[in-house]
């Protein structure tokens, strides 16, 4: 394990952030990451960090973040050939309804 001093600045300079895959991880998976003297800091302690510092651009409120993560999938979907059978649609709960129909 080691620590070390890392300049606001290193953390702050956009072209020092990238997607990049994680050593020994399988497949074509790309995280946000920053690399500090060849180690890349990613994940929980990138999010952490980048949260902390204010470096995340701003966030949808939490209602419609489920909505777009949902309309990415469709996109991936789609672009692997497969149809739309139904639109989304807006279902407010009604006192008393039945929300499985």
């Amino acid at each position: 394990m080691e620590a070390m001093w890392v300049p606001l600045s290193v953390w702050r300079d956009p072209t020092r952030h990238c997607l990049g895959a994680v050593p020994r991880l399988a497949g074509d998976w790309l995280f946000p990451a920053i690399d500090l003297n060849g180690v890349p800091v990613w994940k929980f302690t990138y999010r952490l960090a980048t949260d902390w510092l204010g470096l995340l651009p701003n966030q949808s409120p939490i209602e419609q973040a489920g909505f777009k993560v949902a309309c990415r999938v469709l996109d991936v979907l789609f672009s692997q050939g497969l149809k739309l059978k139904r639109g989304w649609e807006d279902r407010i709960a009604q006192p008393g309804a039945d929300e499985r129909q």
